[in-house]
């Protein structure tokens, strides 16, 4: 089973927006502010595996909740009864007879405030947030009418929740799809410094049983040259921030980089599908990974290998990689990768835009619109936009020519000469 798109009918800056995903891998680059990770934890909101049919090789669900990446402000979420949609391709032909494990062609989802019994303290607190006259007003007379009534505690708007839809016919439930999500945000993932108490390093069976995997894969991205003596699993107390590390001649798992311990996240997360796969045979449905700033913490060269090592496993595996980036040289190679495909929508290449005051999405544009594209709002932003000379060529061969001088004295990021 595959995304083949999210549809939104109205979901903060998103209005009647349709973003393609890719059979394999999709890249969603684009301005600041644009919602790029919004669209990642929406995506991987849609399903969650259960857990008696497989973990993570750190022993974690395959699950991506919309509220644990991305906060509500009540201020400006409001509750919809159709906010967007997912749609599918490739459906499982298993005939399930519980509604929860009844696969569809499109799930939608509304949105919604869940109230929680918090004390009138508590209310009061969080009434300071709520900055709308018409939001503020109805809580309050609630919360007068409590202490009135000498009441402890209130029930409260704390969470909002994204919800899949009953459909009539068709799926009469309200729970995720029973299909694999993960989600990865490349922050620096266990820095020493945030632990108040002592890391623990230890010995993950499940992990060293693909240890070999994971470091030939690590060395092909990085340095073949690396000596590498394990993987281990790195607990330093902080939430959210479990993991693992590379252990090699001259440093343990502690000293690993932010590179390293991005690379080792994706690495693992990626074999965790692999293991899943192996694990479930004929009922693996595939799944997807989410990767929130690909790039970062990683030399170009690094960016580059891991797409294409990404590319080839995603293939191999039968998993949806989606990944946001703003490197222009990853988007670059991401577009040259593209050309190779048999297949134009194994690779998909969403543009997002904020320039004119709403969401505008540019689906697989050039190598040259790109790099226009972020010149241009460069120089916009700036106030510096030089003055523009029009320059004439005899034919396509002087074109070239001039192109590849700019590119050598760098007036031009790319050319079509450099990118042949």
């Amino acid at each position: 089973m595959r995304i083949t798109k999210i549809n939104f009918n109205k979901f903060r800056q998103f209005e009647n927006i349709s973003i393609p995903i890719g059979k394999y891998v999709t890249c969603i680059a684009g301005h600041n502010g644009t919602g790029k990770s919004q669209i990642l934890a929406l995506l991987g909101n849609c399903g969650q595996l259960l857990s008696k049919e497989g973990t993570t090789l750190q022993g974690k669900a395959f699950r991506a909740d919309w509220g644990e990446i991305i906060k509500g402000d009540y201020n400006y979420d409001a509750q919809l009864t159709d906010a967007f949609s997912i749609s599918f391709d490739d459906l499982p032909t298993n005939n399930f007879q519980e509604e929860s494990q009844k696969f569809v062609k499109k799930l939608s989802f509304r949105t919604t405030w869940v109230k929680k019994s918090v004390s009138l303290k508590e209310a009061r607190s969080r009434l300071k947030d709520i900055t709308k006259d018409d939001l503020r007003k109805p809580l309050e007379a609630e919360l007068k009418k409590a202490k009135k009534k000498k009441n402890k505690n209130i029930d409260f708007p704390t969470r909002y929740r994204i919800i899949p839809k009953k459909q009539k016919d068709s799926r009469d439930s309200e729970s995720k799809l029973n299909w694999p999500t993960y989600y990865l945000g490349m922050s620096r993932l266990y820095p020493s410094g945030e632990s108040k108490s002592k890391i623990k390093i230890s010995t993950n069976n499940r992990i060293k049983a693909y240890a070999s995997k994971i470091e030939e894969a690590y060395k092909e991205i990085f340095d073949p040259l690396d000596d590498i003596e394990g993987v281990y699993s790195v607990d330093p107390h902080v939430s959210r921030k479990n993991g693992a590390g590379i252990k090699e001649n001259d440093y343990g798992p502690l000293g690993n980089s932010n590179g390293q311990d991005d690379l080792t996240q994706i690495l693992l997360a990626i074999t965790s599908f692999e293991d899943l796969k192996n694990k479930l045979g004929s009922n693996f449905r595939g799944g997807i990974l989410l990767i929130d700033e690909l790039d970062a913490g990683l030399h170009t060269a690094a960016q580059r290998k891991l797409l294409d090592y990404i590319i080839k496993k995603s293939r191999k595996i039968g998993i949806q990689v989606v990944f946001t980036t703003h490197s222009l040289d990853l988007i670059q190679h991401y577009i040259r990768s593209q050309k190779k495909q048999q297949n134009k929508n194994d690779l998909i290449l969403s543009y997002i835009m904020n320039g004119r005051g709403e969401i505008e999405v540019k689906v697989n544009p050039t190598i040259q619109w790109v790099q226009n594209e972020i010149t241009d709002t460069y120089n916009t932003n700036t106030n510096n936009k030089h003055n523009q000379v029009i320059v004439l060529t005899e034919d396509d061969t002087a074109n070239w020519f001039l192109k590849y001088v700019l590119y050598k004295h760098c007036l031009l990021y790319t050319s079509d000469a450099a990118d042949d």
